[in-house]
């Protein structure tokens, strides 16, 4: 894809093909300044890894991207974990990790993001975090919108289950 004018894409499912994220990461998108993908569920599709948003999370793909979503993601410890040591995250308004099961570990990542990049928003709405790490996560220099806590389902056998937002 290449689109000299192109300023918002958003691809929204419950389980994105990874050769979707290789293609937008592939694309000559030189305007795009809002990417929100909904990464879902292997259940439903999604069968990339966070390893497969490197070209993304790198920062030199898209110049003027300001707003990040990654959103409705099982992996989303894990992702947050990534996100906040990338290189983009120096110079996005908005990170927006929302609709996901990010539970505590992922809180704690995020609280490693850059203080002195240009952050404005970070959204995780949606998630499985404990009141302590909500708290923490918003003594933050910007926005923080940590609402919609979840909590995990009991199936059985003593596993909780952490789900996402757009799943069944």
């Amino acid at each position: 894809m290449d689109h000299a004018n192109l300023k918002t894409l958003i691809v929204e499912s419950s389980g994105l093909p990874v050769s979707v994220v290789r293609e937008i990461s592939d694309s000559r998108l030189l305007a795009l300044e809002h990417l929100e993908l909904w990464l879902g569920s292997p259940a439903y599709g999604w069968d990339g890894a966070v390893d497969d948003l490197q070209p993304i999370l790198s920062g030199k793909l898209f110049p003027k991207l300001s707003y990040l979503g990654l959103r409705d993601c099982e992996a989303a410890d894990e992702l947050a974990a990534v996100v906040a040591n990338a290189p983009i995250a120096r110079r996005l308004r908005t990170l927006d990790l929302s609709l996901g099961n990010m539970g505590n570990d992922g809180f704690r990542a995020l609280g490693m993001l850059p203080r002195d990049g240009t952050l404005e928003k970070l959204d995780v709405h949606h998630h499985f975090a404990g009141a302590e790490m909500v708290n923490e996560l918003k003594r933050l220099p910007f926005e923080v919108d940590a609402s919609e806590v979840q909590t995990p389902q009991d199936w059985g056998g003593g596993e909780q289950h952490r789900y996402i937002a757009a799943a069944e």
